[in-house]
């Protein structure tokens, strides 16, 4: 079997969303996360098509963007929910590495066939992957709790002030400053914005 390249595309998607109130999240259990990752594709070829559009406008289509997406497979979706379910996608990627890896060292391990081994691997798999999307969830929540009552522009103007400190810069998900969401509650917008 030929080798190709599958790209994958990794998403989260919170409670209360529109995924949640969708006909699929109603009707069948992970049915937010399968509405979610059935989107994915088409968001990525549409998004292509607006980058042909802006940056070859006189190249019929596909332009070049969109003949390279679509040389690669259909862009899949690894999607975690809210509440630690996970796509088809996310389950099927974890049953192949399983087969593959129980294949070459179930005797090692000493499990009595692969197949063992494989539903041992798949078992483990889904724990730690289910439980490092809800941890990582739930620190994502966390870090946005001194944002709770802060109207939106201050939150924006804070943000475009960027690190309080020289240096490095701030990480992906930074530790929110606590000192802006009191500097609020106790003097209102004047003072958080001009902190």
């Amino acid at each position: 079997m030929p080798v190709r390249r599958l790209l994958f595309d990794v998403k989260t998607i919170h409670g209360g969303t529109a995924h949640y109130a969708s006909v699929l999240a109603r009707t069948e259990h992970g049915g937010a996360v399968r509405h979610r990752a059935a989107a994915v594709a088409h968001d990525y070829v549409s998004h292509a098509r607006a980058l042909d559009t802006r940056f070859y406008p006189s190249t019929p289509a596909p332009g070049p963007i969109t003949s390279r997406l679509q040389s690669f497979t259909q862009v899949r979706g690894l999607v975690f929910g809210h509440y630690g379910e996970a796509s088809v996608d996310v389950h099927a990627l974890i049953a192949l590495a399983a087969t593959k890896l129980a294949a070459v060292r179930w005797q090692l391990a000493g499990a009595r066939s692969a197949t063992e081994m494989r539903a041992f691997l798949v078992s483990r798999s889904r724990r730690r992957i289910g439980l490092a999307a809800v941890q990582a969830m739930a620190r994502h929540r966390l870090a946005r709790v001194p944002y709770v009552g802060v109207p939106r522009a201050v939150v924006q103007a804070r943000l475009q002030r960027g690190p309080r400190t020289r240096g490095e810069p701030e990480p992906y998900a930074p530790t929110p400053s606590h000192a802006d969401f009191y500097a609020f509650q106790s003097w209102g917008p004047a003072l958080a914005v001009g902190a």
